[in-house]
């Protein structure tokens, strides 16, 4: 029997996998309007932002609002504070 005091991820939020950095093409500075910001692995927040990518290159479902609460992991166990 389940705790009333306790839930899983999974009932809380919408897991959603992000993009690996091998399915994209990052630049250093944003080259027009179109280009959103890659988020990686990081031990600091302000270092979470690697590059930025052409949001019409990447698939619309993979593209984040503003404010979304992520937890970024390299597949390896790595991970940054959420």
């Amino acid at each position: 029997m389940k705790n009333r005091d306790t839930a899983t991820l999974k009932e809380i939020f919408t897991l959603v996998p992000g993009l690996a950095s091998s399915y994209v093409e990052r630049v250093k500075k944003p080259l027009s309007e179109n280009y959103i910001p890659y988020i990686r692995p990081s031990h600091r927040q302000y270092s979470s932002i690697d590059a930025y990518v052409n949001k019409k290159l990447i698939p619309a479902e993979k593209i984040f609002p503003a404010h979304t609460l992520y937890v970024s992991t390299d597949g390896q166990g790595s991970h940054t504070y959420a």
